[in-house]
């Protein structure tokens, strides 16, 4: 198959933050060269190399702009296969009911007969609200965009919104895995890339009632994303297991 022209890759991604930053820094690096002659009291080469400043500038912008939904499409595709190369991270020993006593013992109130809330403080994004759900499945796929829709349907009023869905089957299986992986990393590789102050997102929980295993996708520990948050508060809940 032929690679799409219009596609970047490692290469011309590489290139691109080169020329972006080279044209970033050469900017300034006229701008304090301005000052410098100017102080000197050559008044005409300063405005020279200030009018090459701004030139040069909004070059710079010209070109990132003229990049950003290729630059964009490659960090995407990019995460994506980073995250899939990573796997999945564990729990044991998990059932309904030991959820449900440690929502109990972190203080979350019930939304709706069916939401488990909890809103809490972060440096990194200000506030986020946590939902916490346990649904049983016969078709993962299927329940999950039911869950998903519903929960986005509800349209709470608050910001950073991540919903913990806690999916049960008797087993999980590898279609099952493939299906949490692919939403995973698809909510992940968004957030990450667009890098947005506030975000609504899901991490999705695939709970083998026969092993007691459950399974969902890990992102790296430096994330300040709500989604890294979501992670965290799971690995919370289940403290000493």
């Amino acid at each position: 198959m032929k690679k799409d022209k219009k596609q970047m890759d490692k290469k011309a991604y590489t290139v691109f933050t080169a020329v972006a930053i080279g044209l970033f820094v050469l900017a300034f690096a006229l701008l304090a060269g301005a000052g410098i002659v100017q102080d000197s009291g050559s008044d005409k080469i300063a405005g020279v190399l200030g009018g090459s400043f701004f030139v040069l500038l909004i070059a710079d912008l010209v070109f990132i702009l003229a990049n950003i939904k290729r630059v964009m499409e490659y960090e995407f595709e990019a995460k994506t296969k980073k995250i899939e190369t990573g796997g999945f991270a564990t729990l044991a020993n998990v059932t309904e009911a030991k959820i449900l006593a440690a929502l109990q013992e972190g203080k979350f109130t019930l939304h709706d007969g069916e939401y488990y809330h909890k809103r809490k403080f972060s440096f990194g994004k200000d506030v986020i609200n946590y939902f916490v759900k346990c649904a049983e499945y016969e078709n993962l796929n299927e329940t999950l965009t039911q869950e998903l829709d519903k929960f986005e349907n509800k349209d709470y009023k608050h910001t950073n919104k991540c919903l913990l869905l806690f999916l049960f089957a008797d087993e999980v299986t590898e279609e099952d895995r493939a299906d949490v992986m692919e939403i995973s990393k698809n909510l992940i590789s968004l957030e990450t890339t667009l890098s947005l102050p506030q975000f609504d997102t899901s991490v999705i929980i695939a709970v083998d009632k026969m092993s007691r295993k459950a399974y969902f996708v890990p992102i790296n520990k430096t994330s300040i994303s709500v989604y890294a948050h979501g992670v965290k508060m799971i690995k919370k809940l289940f403290a000493g297991e």
